[in-house]
């Protein structure tokens, strides 16, 4: 027992003369503290946070016109606040501050009832919705200018608010969102459709065998994916208005696999072992 004593004491006696201090000292007048955060400072290069920066944007809602339902007044405001929420590229302002709920026209816009405190936008969505049009605006408060004066044709209230909700980011900062576009997946024998935020499922087409890989072009028009209703992986191409077939080259040998549109949606890159053992990537044009 006095020997392990001993050792744990030669050993704690160790480790004192080889680890690091655990409180740095003062040095030239500064704590460790105060050096460390100076040394930090000097890595820093620029902002890393704004928070005065994010520009703030109100959806009040769109109030509803001859022949417009309430329930498509409702979903319509819905669908546009989620999207521009889900966009997190702009602050969208709590509707509980606005200074009024709904606005339809520009002739209701008061933009100093929407600089003041405590809304203080930057930009204001507005607009209202009638049978088979939508009236949509976007503001600037501060400028008074504006921005989107727009009347929508009507075939789906989801659709139109997920293009204004784009329109808005593509004026605002001059990219493409993401509201309007669609997601093919599979089901392991279909290939089904919906919105992005999961809405509007359909099946697209009934393959019926293994389909798997889906891809979308860019456009929106088309759509390729790998079948096996022949017995072996073969590239089909199909509409996606109709869901109808539009015809695409079979190879008699090999692996295909793993078709994708390009960007301009006139090509379709994809990879396959039909000219060799090893699989390898081939460019073809979408409607050969």
């Amino acid at each position: 027992m006095k020997q392990k004593l001993i050792f744990l004491f030669v050993l704690a006696l160790l480790f004192s003369s080889i680890a690091p201090p655990l409180i740095s000292h003062a040095q030239d007048g500064q704590t460790g503290g105060q050096a460390n955060g100076q040394n930090l400072k000097d890595k820093l290069t620029g902002i890393v946070v704004n928070p005065g920066g994010v520009q703030r944007l109100g959806t009040a809602d769109f109030l509803s016109g001859l022949g417009a339902t309430p329930a498509d007044v409702a979903n319509f405001n819905e669908v546009l606040l989620n999207d521009l929420k889900f966009a997190g590229v702009i602050d969208i302002v709590g509707k509980s501050l606005y200074p009024k709920k709904g606005l339809a026209t520009p002739a209701e816009f008061k933009p100093e009832e929407w600089a003041a405190d405590p809304v203080k936008l930057d930009y204001l969505a507005f607009g209202r919705v009638v049978e088979g049009q939508i009236e949509a605006y976007l503001y600037d408060v501060k400028t008074k200018d504006s921005l989107i004066s727009k009347t929508y044709r009507v075939d789906s209230i989801r659709k139109v608010a997920h293009q204004f909700a784009d329109d808005i980011l593509k004026k605002l900062f001059n990219i493409d969102g993401i509201a309007s576009s669609k997601i093919a997946f599979t089901d392991g024998k279909n290939i089904l459709m919906m919105d992005y935020d999961g809405f509007g499922q359909r099946a697209l087409v009934r393959d019926g065998s293994y389909a798997i890989l889906p891809s979308l072009s860019p456009d929106g028009s088309r759509l390729v994916y790998i079948s096996y209703k022949t017995g072996r992986p073969t590239i089909e191409v199909h509409s996606t208005g109709d869901g109808l077939p539009l015809g695409f080259a079979s190879f008699p040998r090999g692996t295909t696999s793993s078709p994708h549109y390009s960007p301009d949606s006139g090509r379709i890159a994809f990879a396959s072992s039909k000219d060799s053992d090893a699989m390898e990537i081939y460019v073809a044009n979408s409607d050969d």
